[in-house]
């Protein structure tokens, strides 16, 4: 499945826009008005389709993505030079992402197989992703993992 995820410019919160591949809008993920950076992905209808909570005292930054109460992942930045993230899936699988992050192309693999690819587009004045997930039972969580590295990028950029 391929989605398009747009951020909004005029918003008092982080707001994104997600849509399907034919272009039509599906999802919204909104910044909650909350001490802690969390995130909801909605339904145009106002159903959650996932949370992401970040954990404040943790030593590595990092979000825990649940959908309807239940874990379905965690996304964590390791302390290097570069952003290198990983994920945990719920199952005890790991997800290495790799690629560019300064660029924001990169790719989910579970051992060798590519599973998702996200791309950036160049020269937007926001930020607008495309993403083709090839394993249908990770669509959750990629694009939830797309909304907290925007995220962890944000928060650097702010504490610099």
């Amino acid at each position: 499945m391929r989605y398009q995820v747009k951020q909004r410019l005029l918003s008092l919160t982080p707001r994104f826009d997600i849509a399907n591949e034919a272009g039509e809008p599906i999802l919204v993920a909104v910044r909650l008005m909350a001490l802690r950076p969390d995130y909801v992905i909605r339904a145009l209808d106002g159903r959650e389709f996932v949370r992401l909570r970040q954990k404040l005292w943790s030593l590595r930054p990092r979000f825990d993505i649940t959908q309807q109460g239940e874990p379905l992942a965690t996304v964590m930045r390791r302390f290097t030079l570069r952003p290198v993230y990983s994920i945990d899936l719920a199952d005890g699988q790991p997800l290495a992402i790799t690629g560019s992050f300064w660029e924001h192309n990169y790719q989910f693999r579970r051992g060798e197989e590519v599973v998702a690819v996200v791309a950036r587009q160049a020269w937007s004045i926001r930020d607008t992703y495309g993403i083709e997930v090839h394993d249908p039972s990770l669509d959750a969580v990629v694009l939830a993992t797309v909304i907290a590295i925007d995220a962890f990028r944000a928060q650097n950029k702010n504490s610099s």
